[in-house]
């Protein structure tokens, strides 16, 4: 016999419109007939017929959303995937489909459960202050179109920094373990088309002939944070396994997203994962321990031995490459890289002292001399999330933010420690992991407005959360 609170956690949150006996309000239809009417006259006007398509499709899409909640984010989960990848100048069409897939549909769930159906989403200080934070930098806008950002690129930044609230719909959506493993099963399957998108770039490069290790360190690297964090949730979940298949699974797994991480030539997240590793080897049980031992030796045969394969006769020059990369962390001042960031925060922090308080506006740039090329440098680019934060919505914006960012990151290792069920010490700690990622990657990049960083913080966000509510509620029971 079933218990009552099955049917209450299947239709908690859902809209009035997920029930097939109940119509949808006349203002609902007015909107929706008067953009149909709109679309189609272009449609027929401009001989284009992808406005009447993308009508079509974007209005079975929307009924599916709004009837099963769940696939709207397993839609949103999967094509992470083409988003992660996406990410050249101008506006394309993915960038019109990524905003009314992400964006709008985000935003409208979002007024819908707060201004329709009055639901409180708050449930912790974090919630109020990142909610907060959103409203509140709405009038930074007017900051950035008197300092001569277009409204058009300050929308563009803005919006991909609110995916961030993609954790409130994914807390509300998955706290049943069985979806939540569901999309766990996804979000692996979208971080392995990531990698297997990193290793095709690279097999481009192993068809030129490769002599120097510069060819291979100025190849695109993108995705860190994703790589480095699915290493470290891997990792932890191969620990945790107690079945041959699933570990063998997982090793693999872990292996792909390590192996992408180091060919994206990035210092900062190498050290990054190193560290986590130490601070698992601190933290974990002894057996625990031992495993992990066990299995980065098994990761460093493997790893070098694919990048032998990898890059055939450049393997020396491969490895000449990480050792290079690994030789200029050690250099500090010296190492131009490091010259031309200074520079760059020279710059940044002569705007800030400008504008403390307001900041410069989202989209904002920045000028300065690049020693390295000995040239004047435009550009929208800053190499360090504080300084981001602080340069475009002034300091005392930027707290909300970095509160909400700490605050969540302290309760994550603490829900670990009270938990007792694997899946949920695993995700607890996994978050942490990936919200420290987070906090020190932002001294050397952007989290904050970037693609895969602002997803990682999201889900980070929703596993705490669910972890916690089940803990909360006293739902976690020792196995």
């Amino acid at each position: 016999m079933k218990q009552n609170n099955t049917l209450s956690l299947e239709t908690f949150g859902q809209f009035p419109l997920f029930s097939s006996n109940i119509k949808l309000p006349p203002i609902a239809i007015a909107i929706f007939a008067f953009i149909s009417i709109v679309l189609f006259y272009f449609g027929i006007y401009l001989q284009n017929h992808y406005y009447i398509l993308g009508f079509i499709c974007s209005s079975i899409l929307i009924y599916f959303f709004i009837k099963y909640p769940r696939f709207w984010l397993y839609t949103i989960t999967f094509s992470l995937f083409i988003f992660f990848r996406n990410s050249g100048e101008g506006v394309s069409v993915l960038d019109v489909i990524s905003g009314f897939l992400y964006v709008f549909t985000l935003f409208s769930w979002l007024l819908w459960q707060i201004a329709i159906k009055r639901n409180t989403l708050v449930t912790n200080i974090g919630d109020w202050f990142i909610l907060a934070f959103f409203i509140l930098l709405l009038g930074n806008s007017l900051i950035a179109v008197m300092n001569g950002v277009s409204f058009f690129d300050w929308i563009r930044e803005y919006s991909i920094m609110s995916l961030v609230l993609f954790y409130l719909p994914i807390r509300y959506y998955f706290s049943e373990e069985k979806y939540l493993k569901r999309l766990l099963i996804l979000l692996a399957v979208v971080c392995i088309l990531t990698d297997l998108q990193q290793f095709y770039d690279y097999y481009q490069i192993s068809k030129i002939n490769i002599v120097y290790a510069y060819q291979i360190l100025i190849t695109r690297n993108i995705n860190q944070t994703l790589f480095t964090s699915a290493s470290a949730f891997g990792i932890l979940f191969l620990l945790s396994e107690k079945k041959f298949n699933r570990q063998m699974i997982l090793m693999a797994f872990t292996t792909l997203n390590t192996l992408a991480l180091i060919s994206s030539f990035s210092r900062t997240y190498w050290i990054i994962l190193i560290f986590e590793i130490l601070l698992f080897f601190i933290i974990l049980p002894v057996k625990q321990k031992f495993k992990l031992a066990t299995y980065l030796i098994i990761f460093s045969s493997v790893i070098t031995l694919t990048v032998m394969i990898a890059f055939r006769g450049g393997a020396f020059v491969a490895l000449q490459a990480i050792e290079r990369r690994l030789e200029t962390s050690t250099k500090g001042r010296k190492d131009p890289s490091v010259q031309s960031r200074f520079a760059e925060y020279k710059a940044v922090l002569n705007k800030i002292s400008d504008y403390p308080f307001s900041g410069n506006g989202l989209s904002n740039k920045i000028r300065f001399m690049e020693p390295i090329k000995n040239e004047a440098k435009n550009t929208t680019t800053i190499h360090n999330g504080y300084f981001y934060l602080f340069h475009r919505i002034g300091i005392p914006l930027s707290l909300f933010y970095l509160f909400f960012l700490i605050y969540f990151t302290i309760n994550s290792f603490v829900v670990y420690l009270k938990c007792k069920v694997n899946l949920y010490k695993i995700l607890s700690l996994g978050s942490f992991s990936s919200l420290i990622v987070i906090i020190v990657s932002n001294f050397t990049s952007t989290q904050f407005c970037s693609r895969d960083g602002v997803i990682i913080i999201a889900f980070s966000l929703a596993f705490y959360s669910i972890s916690w509510q089940k803990l909360n509620k006293n739902q976690i029971v020792t196995t």
